[in-house]
Parts: structure tokens; sequence; C-alpha cells
């Protein structure tokens, strides 16, 4: 009887034990892979390939305001980059960012 409750014990507190780590492990995921401002999280030259390829040359906004989520899978050699093109002053001054319109902003990738 007893070696059955500490069996049923040990089991118990592994069990809290693994979904705290699992909990942990998922939270640092997320922290890892959330949009950042493209200012802190590009690669040098990116954001203006970006701006060459998708905007006109009189684009007059910050590309350092826009969001950058950074793909990585195990076996890819170069990461995924997803860039939201809103900026932050979108929301008052449309006119500024082309890619925007009344549906919201366009994503590249």
């Amino acid at each position: 009887m007893r070696f059955r409750l500490k069996v049923r014990l040990i089991a118990l507190v592994s069990l809290v034990l693994a979904s705290t780590i699992a909990v942990f492990a998922m939270r640092s995921a997320s922290l890892e892979s959330s949009w950042q401002e493209a200012s802190r999280s590009v690669p040098p030259g990116l954001m203006q390939q970006i701006i060459q390829e998708n905007f006109n040359s009189d684009f007059a906004g910050d590309s350092g305001q826009m969001k950058i989520w950074k793909i990585s899978q195990s076996g890819q050699s170069k990461p995924l980059f997803l860039i939201d093109t809103r900026t932050a002053n979108a929301a008052t001054q449309p006119q500024d960012n082309p890619l925007c319109g009344a549906l919201g902003c366009q994503f590249l990738g």
C-alpha cells in the first residue's frame, strides 16, 4: 500500500514538474518569435531592398517602424522574414504608406 502511494506521489510530482517546464519553454519561445521593430531585428540592407522593390522612390516613411517576424526552422539555411508594412503614423497619415489601404497594410515575406 505504501509503495503504491509513493509511486503515485512521484508520478504527480513528475507531472507537475514537466508541466512547469513546458510552460516556461513555450513562454520563452513565444518571446523569441514575435513581432519586433525592423530597426532592431533586420539584417543590414534588407529594409533598403524592401523599400526599393515595393515602394516608390519618393517614400518618406520610417521603414524602421515596420514590424518584422523572423521565422527559423531547423535545416533552413536562412530565416524567413515576414514584414508588416504598417508604420506608427499609418493610422493618422495613411497617405504616407502606399501599401496601406482601407482594409489594412500589406504584408511582405
